[in-house]
């Protein structure tokens, strides 16, 4: 298991192998749940599983999903965190273009939190485990 920050995408994805590579980093680790196939089930999972400020209603915006997940994320404190998606793929079946979004959110996210100068001296390095195959970025 990589213990750089940054998006990696793997395609079997161990909870153990996470959850240790956290433990050893001494940083909070989120698992999302299985089960995400759409723009609205991955809201619902965001919602249910990472710190949010303020509170994300409805699946209407991404922009507002990435400000709420870049405040919550970076007032929880942690200097280092991981997130892993496990099942990824189900929702890069189903839903492309969502799952490209999230993608992209994701690693927006990710590279403000770790800009310092974005965070006032306090960056977050920030791990995201993604069960999928890799997707292009544009």
């Amino acid at each position: 298991m990589h213990d750089e920050p940054g998006l990696r995408f793997v395609p079997d994805l161990e909870r153990a192998d996470v959850s240790e590579a956290a433990r050893r980093a001494g940083a909070p680790s989120y698992v999302l749940p299985r089960g995400v196939v759409d723009r609205a089930s991955f809201f619902e999972a965001v919602r249910a599983t990472l710190p949010l400020d303020p509170p994300l209603q409805g699946s209407a915006s991404w922009d507002a999903l990435a400000d709420s997940l870049w405040e919550g994320l970076h007032q929880a404190g942690a200097r280092r965190v991981w997130i892993s998606w496990p099942g990824a793929h189900a929702m890069a079946q189903v839903a492309s273009d969502d799952f490209a979004l999230a993608i992209r959110v994701m690693a927006s996210v990710i590279e403000q939190l770790g800009d310092a100068t974005a965070t006032n001296g306090r960056p977050t390095a920030v791990t995201f485990i993604v069960e999928a195959p890799p997707i292009e970025r544009a």
